[in-house]
């Protein structure tokens, strides 16, 4: 059982519950622990899985789009309703969601004339689609580390 602490230099943000329990894991079952992960994860079937989202997202589109009488002139939530909170991401990964946040900028503009994207709502929508995605998030971070991201 682990704890979520916040990260901070030489700290990975997590460790365990009873301090005796922290042991060393040797490179060797590490590597084992990531050949292993590499073998479960099909790539095409995680390709497969992006397809779904898209084509999930595309339907709550089209939902929202057939939809009369809806307000989607005003964000989802007032400000007031959000908590602030510090995460840790390196600057390219952080680069890669503020290019994807322009892009559904856009997409809402030119698809759907939604005109006011506020970074909050664009942060929980983020979080949301993240939490129903625990295999891609498992297999994202076993690539990094198997890749030395």
């Amino acid at each position: 059982m682990t704890d979520r602490t916040p990260d901070a230099p030489g700290n990975s943000g997590e460790r365990a519950a009873d301090e005796s329990e922290n042991e060393m894991i040797s490179s060797e079952s590490f590597e084992e622990v990531v050949t292993e992960a590499r073998e479960a994860v099909d790539p095409e079937a995680v390709e497969a899985s992006v397809s779904t989202i898209a084509e999930t997202v595309e339907d709550v589109i089209d939902d929202i789009g057939d939809r009369t009488g809806e307000n989607i002139d005003t964000p989802a939530f007032e400000f007031e309703e959000t908590a602030q909170q510090t995460i840790y991401v390196r600057p390219s990964s952080l680069r890669e969601l503020e290019d994807l946040e322009a892009l559904v900028d856009a997409r809402l503009r030119t698809d759907h004339d939604v005109r006011n994207l506020t970074g909050s709502e664009f942060y929980d929508a983020v979080v949301r689609v993240a939490t129903n995605h625990e295999e891609e998030l498992l297999a994202a971070v076993l690539s990094a580390r198997a890749d030395g991201e």
